[in-house]
């Protein structure tokens, strides 16, 4: 019998640290039958879906060159956890590489967030989307699994989709063993890169401040934060109340000579909160600034509030990594773009407090 996913409305104070939290929705599982998350629908048929446990929809995009099951969404319990969602492929033989990997899809609209955000307690202006993933694959194929988190947004008289598209997202490429967080009109050019072995939990968290538009990403586990350049536009800037996880692996990687490809997730959570935590703070109020800007050689970056810069990414405007250049916790720096062609460039400072984004203008 499948269980009705329950979500809750609390307050939790955390004493002595100011920070007020208000639990909105969360999604641990725990609620849900072992086994089968439920029917895996075939991507290009939208119209009849069958939807999962907890009124998830799961979809999936095959391999082209075959019709062989390819993918599997099950419920198990995990020690120490108890129950997660579990995401791995079937691999099959005799298959050339896709060009396109295969793909799992699996989509939930948060119930009742836009009614939950409205009554949400004054001053709790941040809208904070968290979760945990692990994931697991053979090394050694040419061709690895990937994920991606998302949160989007949807009307209540939208039809829900199997692939939606940011805007908010945070993935990891298995491939190149990195997080990836991305973030469409706030400035980020498509990818931010931490080193992350698998095989490890992992918790993303995602902070959109609607008090100023701007949103950060947190990895607690790395130590690693990041700040827009820019506050979301008007009609971004609204309650993103989809959850869209995706799972990316080619099943004829290994010739169906290597263990399943996996992925699992655990302990979603929405909350309205009233601040950022300290990892946040001082990159949210940080102005760094960037003179001349337009520059023609060297560009000086400061800040006044002694924030020492560890390293400076340059990007062009279509996401490429065209330089880097480290330092020594300056908070006064100096950069060289004299051999840059002219055009709009992305820096991502590095700093112990996290990483903020500027543009600076090549003449």
């Amino acid at each position: 019998m499948m269980k009705k996913h329950i979500y809750i409305l609390y307050f939790v104070c955390l004493l002595g640290s100011g920070v007020q939290a208000q639990i909105l929705w969360s999604d641990d599982f725990n609620n849900y039958t072992l086994g089968n998350l439920g029917v895996i629908n075939i991507y290009n048929n939208p119209n009849n879906s069958v939807f999962s446990q907890g009124d998830w929809l799961l979809s999936e995009v095959p391999h082209t060159n075959s019709t062989a099951p390819q993918f599997q969404a099950t419920i198990e319990a995990e020690t120490g956890r108890g129950n997660v969602l579990k995401m791995q492929d079937i691999p099959i033989s005799n298959t050339p590489l896709s060009m396109h990997a295969p793909h799992l899809y699996a989509t939930k609209k948060i119930p009742d967030l836009d009614t939950l955000w409205s009554n949400r307690t004054a001053g709790n202006d941040i809208l904070k989307y968290e979760g945990e993933f692990y994931i697991a694959f053979e090394e050694g194929y040419p061709s690895l699994p990937s994920i991606n988190i998302k949160v989007s947004r949807i009307e209540s008289n939208d039809t829900i989709k199997h692939n939606i598209s940011g805007p908010l997202s945070i993935a990891y490429s298995g491939s190149a063993m990195e997080i990836i967080a991305s973030a469409t009109g706030t400035g980020f050019p498509g990818a931010f890169h931490t080193p992350k072995s698998p095989y490890t939990w992992t918790k993303v968290i995602i902070y959109v401040d609607y008090t100023t538009g701007f949103v950060y990403f947190e990895i607690p586990s790395v130590n690693t934060a990041y700040r827009s350049s820019n506050p979301l536009q008007s009609y971004h800037l609204k309650v993103f109340n989809l959850l869209h996880l995706t799972f990316a692996s080619d099943v004829a990687s290994g010739g169906g000579n290597r263990f399943p490809n996996l992925v699992k997730f655990d302990n979603f959570k929405v909350s309205a909160v009233n601040t950022l935590p300290l990892s946040l703070k001082k990159l949210a109020t940080t102005t760094f600034t960037i003179f001349p800007n337009p520059v023609t050689d060297i560009a000086t970056i400061t800040n006044s509030e002694n924030i020492g810069v560890e390293q400076i990414e340059v990007f062009d405007s279509s996401g490429k990594k065209v330089q880097s250049q480290n330092f020594s916790k300056e908070n006064e720096v100096q950069l060289n773009l004299s051999g840059f062609a002219s055009g709009t460039y992305l820096l991502h400072i590095k700093t112990n407090e996290g990483t903020a984004i500027e543009k600076v203008v090549k003449k």
